[in-house]
């Protein structure tokens, strides 16, 4: 017995140095720590921490110990957090804090910061009373890292957007390229192009990217200013939705059917009126920010002057056609008109004469009238081709259209109803009434071609304000008011390829003989400035 207590003895003897060593090695350790640690007790008071943690939190030596952990709590997130801090101790375990949430501190200056922020329960007799560990590190470096690779990899992709439309000589090939290289630095799982057709109050998808592309592309939606995508386009601005379940939209239930939460609609802009969306979207909820709102709208700015930029590029197509085609038809007609000039001379002279043949005055009276007929042609042409001046005169649009519909009775015959409707205060115009009477008159004969078996005839003349139509933004019209001529038919319309040339002067789907317009149609409405042939009221 003796020697089994003195080998005890000599343990303790030579325990308690070691003992000591280890407290200073932890202690050592503690202090070395890269970390702010800090023991907590379970009413949340500070009992213990390191110099680190005084760095970081901008506390003096000593300052922390005996302070209320809530002070380190940002005053947004104060009020939850003793909740939190019972229910931890209730269930303590080894564990991340805020597991998938950003986390921010605030330092005793004021200051927030971002943090990650471990906790651990320390060894004791009794677990619901023991204090927690809490390691506390300073992330502030490595969001700024990754925010700056997102920023690169996004300029990156605006870059090669940019590249990609200019390169591309057909748009919507262009912007499939754009939905799919805008897609990666959204994570986007859902990425749609939709234009307005604001014919038919619709959204057309030209372009899609991930889900969408094999489920929408083509499709179309009904637009409604009730609507979130509608707002969007109406009033020029993105809208963020975190949860797409909780909006009534035609567009927003379409992704839901796809499992999309998250969207983002950013709207695709002319002067100032949304013509389009960019539409993107993810499976998870609240997925994006407003740093992801302002990398959409970048994409949507690009996208728009394309479009505007496509627009233009055809405009100047159109009018350099038109031009050459001016140039050709002045030189024709002035020369026309040279032998019509001599022409009608020789037969005035004859006229003149007396001639005792009755067949030979009516067959040179009929000359002489063709003679003017065509005279009267070259001066339409020399009016296309702008070298001959209009002659604009002060119309009464009623007694326009009142003496024009008596006329187009005896022309379009009597199975075509004709319709004449004008409002109750019309305003007089200034206008050529040769050239408008022959821009109606030829609407009317297209009319009637379009309609073999007969039908109905409309001709609306209404009032309207350039500045506030968004009807008519693209003819480009100087601010003020302007009176419209509207024809309808109920005749076979025209299919999207002739539409895009229908004011061509001389274009034309009629076969040799033929009136009738040709081909699978569908109805469509044009709109078409006539500048030099009428004034505004």
């Amino acid at each position: 017995m003796k020697r089994k207590a003195l080998a005890t003895r000599e343990r303790g003897i030579v325990a308690a140095p070691a003992s000591a060593a280890l407290d200073e090695s932890y202690r050592l350790l503690f202090e070395a720590a890269p970390d702010a640690i800090l023991v907590v007790d379970r009413a949340g008071i500070i009992r213990l921490n390191n110099s680190e943690a005084e760095r970081l939190l901008d506390a003096s030596v000593g300052e922390l110990c005996g302070l209320s952990v809530e002070k380190l709590i940002p005053l947004s997130a104060r009020k939850h957090h003793a909740k939190l801090r019972e229910s931890y101790a209730g269930t303590p375990r080894k564990r991340p804090m805020g597991m998938g949430l950003s986390l921010s501190a605030m330092k005793l200056s004021g200051r927030e910061f971002p943090v990650e922020i471990s906790l651990s329960p320390m060894k004791s007799e009794h677990p619901e009373s023991a204090d927690v560990t809490l390691i506390l590190r300073d992330v502030s470096e490595r969001l700024q890292a990754r925010r700056t690779e997102r920023e690169l990899v996004r300029a990156n992709a605006l870059a090669r957007v940019s590249a990609g439309v200019l390169r591309k000589l057909e748009l919507n090939a262009a912007l499939r390229e754009v939905a799919e290289i805008a897609s990666d630095p959204l994570a986007a799982e859902a990425f749609g192009i939709f234009m307005l057709d604001t014919e038919r109050e619709q959204l057309q998808c030209l372009a899609a990217a991930g889900v969408l592309r094999a489920s929408i592309q083509g499709r179309s939606i009904p637009r409604s200013d009730r609507l979130l995508s509608g707002q969007a386009l109406a009033s020029g601005t993105p809208v963020l939705i975190g949860d797409a379940r909780a909006v009534q939209d035609s567009l927003c239930e379409l992704l839901r059917e796809l499992g999309v939460r998250s969207l983002m609609m950013a709207p695709l802009n002319d002067r100032d009126r949304g013509n389009g969306l960019l539409v993107v979207g993810t499976r998870e909820p609240n997925c994006f920010t407003t740093e992801d709102i302002a990398f959409l709208e970048a994409i949507a700015n690009i996208v728009s002057n394309a479009l505007q930029r496509s627009a233009t590029e055809e405009k100047l197509m159109l009018s350099q056609r038109l031009e050459s085609l001016g140039q050709l038809t002045g030189g024709v007609a002035h020369d026309f008109n040279n032998l019509l000039t001599v022409m009608s001379g020789n037969l005035q002279i004859l006229g003149d004469s007396k001639l005792e043949d009755r067949y030979a005055e009516r067959a040179l009276a009929a000359a002489a009238r063709a003679a003017q007929r065509g005279t009267e042609l070259t001066g339409k042409l020399l009016a296309f081709s702008r070298r001959q001046t209009l002659r604009p005169e002060a119309i009464d649009v009623k007694k326009l259209l009142a003496s024009f519909r008596d006329l187009l009775a005896r022309t379009l015959g009597a199975n075509i109803e004709i319709i004449v409707r004008t409002e109750p205060k019309m305003p007089g115009i200034v206008a050529d009434s040769g050239q408008l009477e022959t821009a109606l008159l030829n609407l009317a004969v297209n009319a009637r071609d379009a309609m073999p078996n007969g039908g109905k005839l409309t001709i609306d003349a209404s009032r309207f304000d350039a500045s506030t139509d968004a009807s008519v933004s693209s003819l480009e019209l100087p601010a003020g008011q302007y009176v419209r001529f509207t024809v309808t038919d109920t005749g076979v319309g025209m299919s999207r390829e002739t539409l895009t040339r229908a004011f061509e002067p001389f274009f034309t789907t009629k076969g040799t003989g033929k009136g009738q317009r040709a081909g699978p149609q569908h109805g469509v409405r044009l709109c078409q400035a006539i500048p030099r042939a009428c004034q505004r009221v």
